[in-house]
């Protein structure tokens, strides 16, 4: 849909791209922005090139999570990940008029989650796999904390100079990164844990009903 539009594109991007001044202003006059952007802005990306290196992205780390998560409860991670990651670079830059827009927040999120579940002490154990070059999760720990520390030190640099809008770095959302990151480290493991809690009171409801029927059957 992106391409079909031609020169209009631009307005999409700033009518469905998330505009942090346009929000901020609205706050500052007292009035309800508007917040369509929050869920449309997603899913619009700028280039094939930024849609398939995050769907690549995707594809390496959701698998695991959504397969620890479930479906429903790891989209909800994506969108809620998403969300986070916007308001954040606000926060960072409340009065930016930059339109946001890609799901680099949200996979950030993912990446997050990732991290807390599958980061820990024997993932780096030296084992007979590793001297022989088959590593399955190391690999992936070293990249995303490598990019947090990135993301972190490059977006406090962003922030102490003042980058021209054409250049590279001025143009990523480091803050929605690193907000999404982190908001994944918190929302992984409440998603988690509310999805045993969930499983615990099923199975307490079926041994209740099936302890029920029992008693009814010796009387």
């Amino acid at each position: 849909y992106e391409l079909s539009l031609g020169p209009a594109l631009q307005h999409l991007l700033i009518t469905y791209g998330w505009v942090p001044e346009i929000f901020s202003l609205a706050l500052t006059h007292g009035e309800i922005p508007v917040l369509s952007p929050l869920l449309v802005s997603t899913f619009l990306h700028g280039g094939w090139l930024h849609l398939l290196g995050n769907l690549l992205c995707l594809l390496i780390l959701g698998g695991d999570v959504e397969e620890r998560l479930g479906a429903v409860r790891y989209l909800g991670l994506y969108m809620c990940g998403s969300l986070i990651a916007l308001l954040s670079q606000t926060a960072v830059a409340p009065f930016s008029p930059m339109p946001m827009i890609g799901s680099s927040g949200a996979i950030a999120a993912v990446a997050g989650t990732y991290c807390i579940f599958f980061f820990t002490l024997q993932d780096f154990r030296v084992t007979p796999q590793l001297l022989s070059g088959r590593i399955e999760r190391i690999p992936a720990m070293v990249f995303l904390v490598a990019w947090f520390l990135f993301h972190v030190v490059v977006g406090i640099h962003a922030q102490a100079v003042e980058l021209a809008p054409s250049s590279f770095f001025a143009r990523i959302a480091w803050g929605a990164h690193v907000g999404g990151f982190l908001g994944g480290m918190i929302l992984g493991p409440v998603l988690l844990a509310y999805q045993a809690s969930r499983r615990r009171s099923l199975v307490s409801g079926d041994s209740q009903l099936i302890s029920g029927r029992s008693r009814s059957h010796t009387r």
